[in-house]
Protein backbone atom coordinates (compact mmCIF):
# COMPACT_ATOMS: atom_id res chain seq x y z
CA UNK A 1 0.00 0.00 0.00
CA UNK A 2 2.74 2.87 0.62
CA UNK A 3 3.46 4.57 3.73
CA UNK A 4 1.41 7.45 2.85
CA UNK A 5 -1.90 5.15 2.37
CA UNK A 6 -1.43 2.72 4.97
CA UNK A 7 -1.10 5.61 7.17
CA UNK A 8 -4.10 7.60 6.25
CA UNK A 9 -6.72 7.74 8.80
CA UNK A 10 -9.05 8.50 6.44
CA UNK A 11 -8.57 5.07 4.71
CA UNK A 12 -8.51 3.12 7.54
CA UNK A 13 -11.71 4.41 8.50
CA UNK A 14 -13.38 3.52 5.15
CA UNK A 15 -11.71 0.56 4.48
CA UNK A 16 -12.83 -1.08 7.44
CA UNK A 17 -16.26 0.19 7.54
CA UNK A 18 -16.55 -1.24 4.45
CA UNK A 19 -15.42 -4.53 5.62
CA UNK A 20 -17.93 -4.53 8.42
CA UNK A 21 -20.95 -3.64 6.21
CA UNK A 22 -19.96 -6.09 3.79
CA UNK A 23 -19.57 -9.25 5.53
CA UNK A 24 -22.65 -7.96 7.29
CA UNK A 25 -24.51 -8.03 3.86
CA UNK A 26 -22.98 -11.00 2.61
CA UNK A 27 -24.71 -13.01 5.93
CA UNK A 28 -27.96 -11.14 4.96
CA UNK A 29 -27.93 -12.31 1.33
CA UNK A 30 -26.66 -15.98 2.28
CA UNK A 31 -30.26 -16.34 3.81
CA UNK A 32 -31.83 -15.66 0.14
CA UNK A 33 -32.13 -18.70 -2.25
CA UNK A 34 -29.54 -18.81 -4.36
CA UNK A 35 -31.40 -18.13 -7.74
CA UNK A 36 -32.57 -14.86 -6.10
CA UNK A 37 -28.87 -13.40 -4.55
CA UNK A 38 -27.85 -11.81 -7.90
CA UNK A 39 -30.89 -10.10 -7.89
CA UNK A 40 -31.29 -9.20 -4.30
CA UNK A 41 -28.62 -7.21 -3.61
CA UNK A 42 -29.86 -4.72 -5.55
CA UNK A 43 -32.79 -3.79 -2.83
CA UNK A 44 -30.97 -4.64 0.30
CA UNK A 45 -30.08 -1.17 2.03
CA UNK A 46 -27.02 -2.77 3.57
CA UNK A 47 -25.99 -3.72 0.47
CA UNK A 48 -26.68 -0.42 -1.00
CA UNK A 49 -24.71 0.86 1.77
CA UNK A 50 -21.53 -1.63 1.11
CA UNK A 51 -21.64 -0.33 -2.40
CA UNK A 52 -21.54 3.06 -1.11
CA UNK A 53 -19.15 2.43 1.07
CA UNK A 54 -16.70 0.78 -1.83
CA UNK A 55 -17.58 4.35 -3.54
CA UNK A 56 -16.49 6.29 -0.30
CA UNK A 57 -13.21 4.07 -0.34
CA UNK A 58 -12.34 4.45 -4.50
CA UNK A 59 -12.93 8.78 -3.42
CA UNK A 60 -10.41 7.97 -1.11
CA UNK A 61 -7.92 6.24 -2.96
CA UNK A 62 -8.32 8.53 -5.69
CA UNK A 63 -5.54 11.50 -4.94
CA UNK A 64 -3.45 9.04 -3.86
CA UNK A 65 -3.56 7.13 -7.24
CA UNK A 66 -3.27 10.51 -9.25
CA UNK A 67 -0.01 11.39 -7.05
CA UNK A 68 1.37 8.22 -7.41
CA UNK A 69 1.04 8.41 -11.11
CA UNK A 70 2.48 11.94 -11.39
CA UNK A 71 5.51 10.52 -9.03
CA UNK A 72 5.71 7.60 -11.58
CA UNK A 73 5.67 9.76 -14.75
CA UNK A 74 8.58 12.19 -13.21
CA UNK A 75 11.08 9.34 -12.67
CA UNK A 76 10.34 7.67 -15.97
CA UNK A 77 10.86 11.25 -17.50
CA UNK A 78 14.18 11.39 -15.83
CA UNK A 79 14.88 7.55 -16.56
CA UNK A 80 14.42 6.54 -13.25
CA UNK A 81 12.84 3.20 -11.95
CA UNK A 82 9.73 3.43 -10.58
CA UNK A 83 9.91 4.41 -7.15
CA UNK A 84 7.09 2.53 -5.42
CA UNK A 85 7.33 -1.29 -4.94
CA UNK A 86 3.51 -2.38 -3.57
CA UNK A 87 1.08 -3.85 -3.69
CA UNK A 88 -0.83 -1.82 -5.82
CA UNK A 89 2.04 -1.49 -8.24
CA UNK A 90 2.01 -5.45 -8.00
CA UNK A 91 -1.78 -5.48 -9.41
CA UNK A 92 -0.89 -3.28 -11.94
CA UNK A 93 2.06 -4.26 -13.63
CA UNK A 94 0.20 -7.78 -13.18
CA UNK A 95 -3.56 -7.44 -14.25
CA UNK A 96 -3.02 -3.39 -16.13
CA UNK A 97 -6.65 -2.21 -15.30
CA UNK A 98 -7.60 -3.23 -11.80
CA UNK A 99 -9.70 -1.98 -9.34
CA UNK A 100 -7.45 -0.63 -6.06
CA UNK A 101 -9.71 -0.14 -4.26
CA UNK A 102 -11.05 -3.40 -3.87
CA UNK A 103 -7.59 -5.12 -4.03
CA UNK A 104 -6.55 -3.02 -1.22
CA UNK A 105 -9.69 -3.84 1.20
CA UNK A 106 -9.43 -7.73 0.05
CA UNK A 107 -5.74 -8.32 0.88
CA UNK A 108 -6.66 -6.63 4.18
CA UNK A 109 -9.16 -8.69 4.63
CA UNK A 110 -7.35 -11.81 3.96
CA UNK A 111 -3.92 -10.48 6.42
CA UNK A 112 -6.87 -10.05 9.71
CA UNK A 113 -8.20 -13.22 8.80
CA UNK A 114 -4.90 -14.88 8.67
CA UNK A 115 -3.60 -12.90 11.47
CA UNK A 116 -6.78 -13.65 13.86
CA UNK A 117 -6.38 -17.71 12.82
CA UNK A 118 -2.58 -17.31 14.05
CA UNK A 119 -3.20 -15.95 17.14
CA UNK A 120 -6.68 -18.50 18.04
CA UNK A 121 -4.75 -20.90 17.17
CA UNK A 122 -1.42 -19.98 19.33
CA UNK A 123 -4.16 -19.68 22.16
CA UNK A 124 -5.42 -23.08 21.63
CA UNK A 125 -1.70 -24.76 21.54
CA UNK A 126 -0.41 -22.53 24.76
CA UNK A 127 -3.87 -24.03 26.67
CA UNK A 128 -2.93 -27.62 25.42
CA UNK A 129 0.29 -27.13 27.24
CA UNK A 130 0.17 -25.00 30.02
CA UNK A 131 3.84 -25.87 31.32
CA UNK A 132 4.37 -23.16 28.40
CA UNK A 133 3.43 -20.42 30.13
CA UNK A 134 5.78 -19.90 32.84
CA UNK A 135 8.78 -19.93 30.79
CA UNK A 136 7.14 -17.38 27.99
CA UNK A 137 5.75 -15.21 30.97
CA UNK A 138 9.32 -15.50 31.86
CA UNK A 139 10.65 -14.76 28.43
CA UNK A 140 8.39 -11.56 28.42
CA UNK A 141 9.23 -10.06 31.83
CA UNK A 142 13.02 -10.59 31.39
CA UNK A 143 12.78 -8.75 27.57
CA UNK A 144 10.94 -6.17 27.95
CA UNK A 145 12.85 -4.97 31.15
CA UNK A 146 16.04 -5.11 28.94
CA UNK A 147 14.48 -3.50 26.44
CA UNK A 148 12.98 -0.84 28.27
CA UNK A 149 9.12 -1.50 27.05
CA UNK A 150 7.84 -3.01 23.70
CA UNK A 151 10.11 -1.93 21.24
CA UNK A 152 10.82 -3.53 17.61
CA UNK A 153 14.43 -5.44 19.54
CA UNK A 154 12.13 -6.49 22.17
CA UNK A 155 9.80 -8.67 20.04
CA UNK A 156 12.87 -9.35 18.11
CA UNK A 157 14.26 -10.86 21.28
CA UNK A 158 11.32 -13.01 22.72
CA UNK A 159 12.57 -16.44 20.71
CA UNK A 160 10.37 -18.46 22.74
CA UNK A 161 7.66 -16.76 21.99
CA UNK A 162 8.46 -16.91 18.21
CA UNK A 163 9.07 -20.33 18.63
CA UNK A 164 5.50 -21.03 19.99
CA UNK A 165 3.75 -18.57 17.44
CA UNK A 166 5.88 -20.77 14.33
CA UNK A 167 5.01 -24.09 15.71
CA UNK A 168 1.32 -23.06 15.91
CA UNK A 169 1.43 -22.33 12.26
CA UNK A 170 3.40 -25.52 11.15
CA UNK A 171 1.07 -27.55 13.25
CA UNK A 172 -2.13 -26.32 11.55
CA UNK A 173 -1.89 -23.55 8.26
CA UNK A 174 -4.45 -21.53 8.08
CA UNK A 175 -6.88 -22.54 4.89
CA UNK A 176 -7.03 -19.62 2.42
CA UNK A 177 -10.43 -18.65 1.22
CA UNK A 178 -11.66 -16.53 -1.36
CA UNK A 179 -13.45 -13.24 -1.27
CA UNK A 180 -15.60 -11.35 -3.58
CA UNK A 181 -16.85 -7.96 -2.84
CA UNK A 182 -20.46 -7.60 -3.01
Amino acid sequence: MGKELCRDEEWTRVSSEYTRVAFGSLALVRKYPGWLRPYIHWLLPCCKEARRKLKEAHDCLKPHLELREVTKQKALEQGKPCPFDDSIEWFGREYGKHDPATQQISISIVVYDTISDLLCETLFNLCQHPEIFKPIRDEIVTVLGEEGGLTKAALYNLKLMESVVKESQRLRPIALVNFNPL
